[in-house]
């Protein structure tokens, strides 16, 4: 009955970002969505990401489409290329394309960057007076594109079971074989979500979290010792073997590191060329600069320089952190064998964990949850919304006990944390969601951690499973953090509804001064706390 679902549709759908499992799910929501409203409505599938935005080539996404594409992993339908609209000119090229195909919605499908190219662009488009509405959507595997009101992004689900599945393999082959020690890179980026969540279901012997690492300053030497005391430790005790989980943004998080790489994308930031020859950084780089990249072995110190992402930054997917731990924990175990400090044996495997699971066959979870950001977008759309995020709270519940909603891509912006842009220009910007170290799921881990390093408790959790007793559990995260904010949100108003019924006119003293008393203490501890964190309290008006 409402007007705007009998309004012919024409939603055109971005992928942007890494893959990720369920994107396709995503697609399939908002077509089923529009079309079932209106049967003239269209699905434009962008070739290529946002390039194939500006250059206005694109597929019409139909149902018979859809049909050899549901519920498959991957981005092959449209693919990829570049993730960014950023640029005062790639903005004038998404709005030139969409008033061109007389788009009424653009869906942006990617993570926390593309959240905060949506928001802007929303705001873009209303100021140029273009009618195309915009949405994103949370889709990226690395679990970084969560906060209060995203509980967590379509593909985390299913990347965290396949690679738990990989690791839990080479755990129990090395407790098999007894006598190799399995260092394992994780892909990621620079928050440690997926190293955890495949600690929490396998049982790993150790693990570097890069969050630890900051917190705590640790430094390459630091990190060394701890492992190389974690071989010792298992060593005394007979077993020459263990696993260890390296979170990919781990060396970035070095401070010596930290200083290295900061310095080289600068370069690369200022610099019209794609790419810098060493000899040209080490020219430019500080005396301790060049002395840490000069120290590192040549392989490298050639994906330092050479690797790039589409944004100039440093590809931390390409730098095999893992080889330069084993490297040094080997040099470290040597010099302790030399003094009789060892006895034992070390022998390191290393291995990256990245391309094999982002485009995996996506869990039940992953599928659900995507088709219905999918279609709550394409309501967002026919609202005549725009600059929101379809949130789906209660997400470890029962897919029919879900609660749906939209939040302002604004409501995530972070002041205190903006963007450099190109033009030398900063903006604030959804920032990644970091592993909070005081929070459930880490202390999960922490309070089992030496049993896991002591003790060969691995768990294999196989393959994702589509039927069957555990073809629909979440990730442990999902269950440990339990972040369904909407729901406490309508707790509380339903409280404070019912604390406002009691204390209407007519009510006792006695209570008017006990509610009185009460609510006002507990606004002396909000302020308290916001004191004390450095949040400000906001109030609505």
């Amino acid at each position: 009955g409402n007007s705007a679902s009998t309004t012919t549709q024409k939603i055109g759908v971005v992928f942007c970002g890494r893959p990720s499992s369920g994107a396709h799910s995503i697609v399939n929501g908002v077509l089923d969505f529009i079309v079932g409203a209106n049967s003239s409505s269209k699905v434009l599938g962008f070739v290529g990401g946002t390039k194939g935005l500006f250059a206005q080539q694109y597929i019409d996404v139909t149902p018979a489409m859809m049909d050899v594409y549901r519920n498959q992993g991957g981005f092959d339908l449209m693919g990829r290329t570049c993730d960014s609209i950023a640029k005062p000119e790639e903005m004038d090229s998404a709005k030139t394309s969409c008033m061109r195909l007389s788009l009424t919605g653009l869906v942006l499908v990617g993570g926390t960057r593309t959240a905060t190219d949506a928001a802007y662009l929303s705001e873009f488009f209303t100021g140029q007076g273009v009618n195309t509405k915009v949405v994103a959507i949370p889709c990226s595997i690395d679990g970084t594109m969560k906060n209060q009101f995203i509980e967590t992004a379509v593909g985390f689900d299913t990347a965290s079971k396949t690679y738990s599945q990989l690791v839990g393999n080479l755990a129990i082959d090395g407790a098999s074989a007894r006598k190799y020690w399995y260092f394992m890179r994780m892909m990621g980026n620079s928050p440690s979500h997926t190293v955890l969540e495949v600690a929490l279901q396998t049982h790993a012997n150790y693990i570097l979290l890069s969050e630890d690492i900051i917190a705590n300053r640790k430094s390459l030497n630091d990190v060394v010792t701890e492992i190389a005391d974690s071989v010792c430790r298992r060593s005394d005790a007979g077993k020459n073997f263990g696993t260890l989980l390296i979170p990919e943004g781990a060396i970035a998080a070095l401070p010596e590191f930290s200083v290295l790489i900061d310095e080289i994308s600068n370069l690369y930031q200022t610099s019209e060329q794609s790419n810098i020859t060493l000899e040209e950084v080490n020219a430019k780089l500080s005396p301790f600069a060049a002395a840490l990249l000069g120290s590192l072995p040549a392989y490298l110190q050639k994906q330092l320089v050479m690797e790039r992402t589409t944004d100039k930054q440093i590809d931390l997917s390409q730098i095999e952190t893992e080889k330069l731990l084993a490297h040094f924990v080997e040099a470290e175990i040597k010099r302790r064998k030399a003094a009789g400090m060892f006895k034992g044996k070390f022998t390191p495997v290393c291995s990256y964990l990245g391309y094999q699971a982002r485009c995996a066959l996506p869990s039940n979870f992953d599928c659900d949850y995507g088709y219905s950001l999918g279609g709550v977008s394409a309501a967002l759309i026919l609202g005549g919304f725009t600059g929101y995020m379809p949130a789906i709270t209660g997400l470890k519940r029962p897919t029919a006990e879900w609660c749906v909603g939209a939040t302002p891509i604004t409501a995530m912006l972070e002041a205190d944390d903006v963007e450099k842009l190109p033009s030398g220009m900063v903006r604030p910007r959804v920032i990644p969601a970091n592993i909070s170290l005081s929070g459930p799921a880490y202390n999960s881990f922490l309070n089992n951690m030496k049993e896991y390093e002591a003790e060969e408790m691995y768990q294999n959790p196989g393959p994702v499973q589509f039927n069957g007793p555990t073809a629909d559990t979440r990730t442990k995260t999902l269950e440990l953090e339990d972040m369904d904010y909407i729901s406490a949100l309508t707790s509380l108003r339903d409280v404070m509804e019912e604390v406002k019924a009691v204390c209407a006119p007519g009510c006792s003293t006695n209570v008017l001064k006990m509610a009185y008393t009460s609510i006002s203490t507990l606004s002396e501890i909000l302020e308290l706390n916001a004191a004390a964190t450095g949040v400000p309290l906001t109030r609505s008006k």
